[in-house]
């Protein structure tokens, strides 16, 4: 079909939310990450003010100081992701890894870790999150149905 100038066509589509089990360009999900946690020792306080002179801000506002730190340690898992990334200005390749001297360390935390994801928006971080634990759920109970028959 040909359209003449000024002619046009309407093409009014539904769609029903489902998951990306075909391909990951229909998944809700992305950027899906698993890293260790780590809890932010205070070592040197005042070597430390080479990165709290920076005037950085925390994903919440706050400021990157010493405040952060309750007995020289900090252990709020978004405040320690916050705290990693700053740290990278003070790193290696900066100019201030002499002066910062590692007064900031972060200290891994056997057997714990950090889970996160984002979401294309299309659904709720709770409806995603939840409709992965139902698909897991049913994987590793045919997993363990599948186990029982082949050693039964």
């Amino acid at each position: 079909t040909y359209l003449a100038q000024g002619q046009f066509l309407e093409f009014i589509a539904f769609a029903t939310l489902g998951r990306g089990r075909d391909h990951a360009k229909w998944s809700a999900a992305s950027a899906v990450t698993f890293q260790p946690r780590y809890v932010a020792e205070l070592k040197k306080p005042k070597k430390a003010s080479v990165l709290f002179d920076l005037d950085l801000k925390t994903s919440d506002g706050r400021a990157i100081d010493a405040k952060l730190f309750s007995n020289k340690k900090c252990d709020d898992i978004s405040t320690v992701l916050d705290l990693e990334k700053a740290l990278h200005q003070v790193g290696h390749g900066t100019g201030r890894d002499a002066d910062f001297d590692e007064a900031i360390v972060l200290n891994k935390v056997d057997g714990s870790f950090v889970f996160s994801f984002e979401t294309d928006g299309s659904l709720a971080p709770e409806a995603v999150f939840n409709g992965a634990i139902e698909e897991l759920k049913s994987r590793f109970t045919d997993l363990g149905d599948d186990l029982g028959r082949a050693f039964a």
